[in-house]
């Protein structure tokens, strides 16, 4: 196991636990953007704002089923 790919597992999970989105959608995430030379700090704006369309599509559909009952 070389420095790079510790590396850059250990920025996965860090990311995936301070925005509280699961490891699979981190590791989705970075793999998309790995083909591309992107900065880390596109790389966590996108997730930051996948996370928080996610919770809100989240909301509207426990809102949805509050309202239906």
């Amino acid at each position: 196991m070389n420095w790079e790919f510790f590396k850059l597992t250990l920025n996965k999970i860090i990311i995936a636990k301070i925005f509280g989105v699961p490891l699979l959608i981190a590791d989705l995430i970075f793999n998309i953007f790995s083909y591309f030379q992107i900065s880390i700090i596109i790389k966590v704006f996108v997730l930051v704002m996948v996370s928080y369309v996610v919770a809100c599509l989240v909301e509207y559909a426990r809102m949805r089923k509050s309202k239906s009952l």
